[in-house]
């Protein structure tokens, strides 16, 4: 609206200068509209050398005010910066002006406020116009229509009635149409009438009245009147406007045509080819060929936004490869051009969805810089807070739209901005711990929002008060548009609850339902019932509840492959290992594109495993099925490849095969986790252990891959007791016996380090096991007493165990007759 507003109220206000004959004629051009020849005229002036005083001062004010009007008003703040004549009131405000037409706003306010208030002065209504202008440009709206209604008070009716016209235009900026509406009927008959007629064409607009908007804007376009003629590009442009909300996309691009043809303005052009682009959503063939027709022009000032709208309709057309290929022309060709910025930040959109925000931050960096317009500024951090939200980065996404919410004049962008700043600190923040955010100012709509989005993030990370979140956006909000999604989201986190009472999961299962919109919405509460039918109907009737979903869905119907796995899962708990397998392999063959096929594959291994001698062959197909698994990059791939080894290790058919796998998982890249490498080293020790009985060689390597575990810092206490008590067995292997007693009574005695764990980590199966060991080589050497105190220690031991090694140690003293005295 202010470069509108610059057009439409700048006029020459020249005085009587000092008798120059160029002056006279660059003023004379000033006034005849020529502004680039004016501008010529006096840069060959006020090159003079000895140029009078009050010549150089009228050729100085006369100059900015001719760059301001030629659209080069970057000009006129390079000359008035370093002129001594800055402080001069008139000189002041057409530098303010100039700095106006290039958006550096709030300079331009701090001159205007310092400049003359007496209404002698020429220019004072014209500044406080400008003021008017600057405060909009600001996003001020409210202290702009202050402004404006103390010059609607002027005496002066020309100024007054002016004054209204901005008001009226300023009230619809801020979307009050009730107040722009009364504005406008409150102004005198004659005068004015295009601008008048212009504005309620606005207002018609914004009502949504697309056919009396465009009939208004149709009556400047054709009217006669003097001050029709700066609104006439202006309402063709309103015209094309109310025909595409009418949805009447060619009349709109002929209209639009007409207007790029009159080679208006660069402002206007930029407006018309924006409007051009809403016309083209979606893109349209032959509106696509106007665009490109426009890109084959030579002048920049039509081929630069043509360039523009092709990006955006590959963009939308997902021809993304193209869009960017487009972005990178225009910025070869166009590198200062002013839709640099809209370019970059689309260019920018295109390359975060493909996951390269490393590219990002540096390509928007020179759009961040203080150089930049506030609003500049805020659009590059704004799109670089999404790709810190897409990179997981929250901390810093959180503080990138904080300065959104700082820079953007756009109240809807502030907002906007505010919420996603409240997104990202939830998701920064650990699960016990998310912000209550009942700081955040929001719109009601927003907070709605934001109070779901909290709850259905602590659902996922099963937080404390995932219920009380979601209970009370519920209570609030039973109609909100997503409160199936809250509903859904707490039944789902009291399915997962173990603590969960079955008649509450029912009944918020059942809210989920009422709440249903949607086929689709239905469709995920039945699928939820039933598995909640998973935990608490037997296996018979859940099986037969979900063949009547199966039967009834197709495959790749959503919900369906979790579903399969869950009944598979069921059948394999309740050890019917035959069921299950089918389930397994339906999964597999139906649902191929599924999550969950690796871990069906994986788990249709067990079952077949677990057959047994019942089933000829499970054996082999075990080993197929995790092959399969094997050969894939699941997270399941290595857990495949130790059931393999295992398995050969069990059978002693192949220890040597055994152990080749359990090198290569060792050796795999990625490595595996700490749990599966210490239990693939102790299935290594053990192989080599057995091999040992032929070939003693492999006991001293036993001992040594024992020891990579007993010696490690990571190893838990299960872990390295076990390596003990294995190495135990390594030493009596080697008949080494004191050797073997010691390491035995060192598993016994392992407490975890102050570091890690507490003891409560130890595993009571491996501490009996090294107990019973040494009892046993104690007794072989009629060494009573020792095996007396390691029974009795196993005895005070907690555990079930504890009992027989209480009866074994009665048994000691009773038998050898150890008693206390002895």
């Amino acid at each position: 609206m202010q470069r509108l507003l610059l057009l439409l109220t700048f006029t020459s206000f020249a005085t009587a200068a000092p008798d120059s004959p160029e002056l006279k004629a660059a003023e004379q051009a000033l006034h005849d509209q020529l502004p680039e020849v004016a501008l010529t005229k006096l840069e060959r002036l006020l090159a003079s050398p000895k140029l009078p005083e009050g010549t150089q001062q009228r050729a100085l004010m006369l100059y900015v005010e001719a760059a301001v009007r030629s659209g080069k008003a970057d000009r006129g703040i390079e000359l008035t910066e370093k002129s001594a004549l800055s402080a001069e009131p008139e000189l002041a405000f057409w530098r303010a002006a100039a700095l106006q037409a290039v958006g550096r706003y709030r300079e331009a306010l701090e001159l205007l406020e310092k400049l003359p208030t007496e209404e002698t002065w020429s220019l004072q209504a014209q500044a406080k116009f400008n003021q008017a202008a600057v405060l909009l440009g600001l996003g001020d709206t409210a202290e702009a229509i202050t402004l404006l209604r103390q010059e609607s008070q002027s005496k002066d009716r020309a100024i007054s009635q002016r004054a209204q016209l901005w008001l009226a235009e300023a009230q619809l900026q801020q979307q009050d149409l009730p107040a722009a509406q009364a504005t406008l009927a409150a102004l005198p008959t004659g005068g004015g009438e295009a601008q008048k007629q212009y504005l309620l064409g606005k207002l018609e607009f914004a009502q949504g009245h697309g056919s009396a908007a465009a009939q208004r804007f149709a009556q400047v376009v054709a009217s006669t009147e003097p001050a029709a003629r700066s609104l006439h590009l202006p309402a063709l442009l309103g015209v094309a406007r109310s025909q595409r909300v009418q949805d009447q996309k060619a009349a709109a691009a002929r209209t639009l045509a007409e207007l790029i043809a009159a080679s208006p303005a660069p402002a206007f052009l930029e407006l018309a080819f924006q409007e051009f682009r809403l016309v083209n959503t979606p893109p349209d063939p032959e509106l696509d060929k106007m665009l490109l027709g426009w890109s084959d022009s030579t002048d920049a000032a039509v081929n630069a936004p043509a360039l523009l709208g092709l990006i955006e309709a590959r963009e939308t057309s997902v021809k993304i490869e193209e869009a960017l290929q487009l972005c990178a022309t225009f910025l070869k060709k166009y590198p200062t051009h002013p839709l640099l910025v809209e370019v970059l930040l689309r260019q920018s959109r295109m390359l975060i969805a493909q996951g390269k925000g490393d590219v990002v931050v540096q390509l928007l960096a020179p759009l961040q810089q203080p150089s930049q317009p506030p609003q500049v500024q805020a659009w590059a951090t704004e799109v670089l807070g999404y790709a810190k939200l897409r990179a997981g980065n929250f901390s810093e996404a959180v503080k990138a739209f904080k300065v959104v919410t700082q820079k953007t004049p756009e109240p809807e962008k502030r907002l906007l901005a505010t919420y996603q700043a409240a997104l990202a600190k939830l998701q920064a923040s650990a699960p016990d711990a998310l912000p209550d955010l009942s700081e955040v100012s929001l719109t009601p709509a927003l907070d709605a929002d934001l109070q779901l989005e909290r709850g259905l993030y602590a659902a996922s990370k099963a937080a404390p008060n995932t219920e009380r979140y979601l209970q009370t956006f519920l209570k609030r909000h039973s109609d909100h548009p997503r409160a199936f999604m809250g509903a859904l989201a707490l039944a789902e986190y009291s399915l997962q609850k173990a603590s969960s009472l079955p008649d509450v999961l029912r009944n918020r299962i059942q809210t989920a339902a009422q709440l249903a919109k949607t086929p689709a919405d239905q469709e995920r509460v039945t699928i939820l019932s039933l598995h909640a039918d998973s935990l608490t109907a037997t296996t018979e009737v859940f099986a037969k509840k979900a063949d009547e979903f199966l039967s009834s869905h197709p495959p790749g119907s959503p919900g369906r492959s979790d579903l399969l796995f869950k009944l598979a899962e069921r059948l394999h708990n309740a050890q019917e290992y035959a069921p299950a397998k089918v389930r397994f392999l339906q999964l597999v063959k139906e649902e191929p594109d599924s999550a969950e096929v690796e871990a069906a594959l994986f788990f249709a291994g067990k079952a077949s495993l677990a057959l047994g001698v019942l089933a000829k062959g499970s054996e082999d197909e075990a080993i197929k099925l995790w092959d399969q698994v094997a050969q894939g990059k699941g997270p399941l791939r290595l857990q495949a490849r130790l059931e393999q080894g295992k398995l050969d290790q069990r059978r002693d058919r192949d220890p040597a095969a055994a152990l080749q796998i359990f090198d290569a998982i060792l050796k795999s890249v990625p490595p595996p986790d700490a749990s599966l490498k210490y239990q693939v080293l102790c299935l290594r020790g053990e192989t080599l252990l057995v091999q040992g009985l032929e070939i003693p060689a492999k006991v001293e390597e036993a001992l040594a891959t024992f020891d990579q575990i007993i010696t490690s810092n990571t190893a838990s206490i299960y872990w390295r007791q076990q390596a003990l008590v294995r190495k135990g067995d390594c030493f009596v292997n080697l008949k080494k016996e004191p050797e073997a007693i010691e390491t035995y009574y060192e598993a016994m005695n392992l407490t975890p380090p102050a570091t890690t764990a507490s003891a409560a980590e130890a595993d009571n199966f491996w501490f009996f096991r090294a107990g019973e060991k040494a009892i046993r080589l104690l007794e072989a050497k009629q060494n009573w007493k020792g095996a007396l105190a390691i029974a009795q220690k196993l005895a005070e031991a907690p555990g079930p165990r504890a009992d027989s090694s209480r009866e074994h140690a009665n048994r000691l003293i009773t038998e050898h007759y150890l008693w206390q005295d002895d």
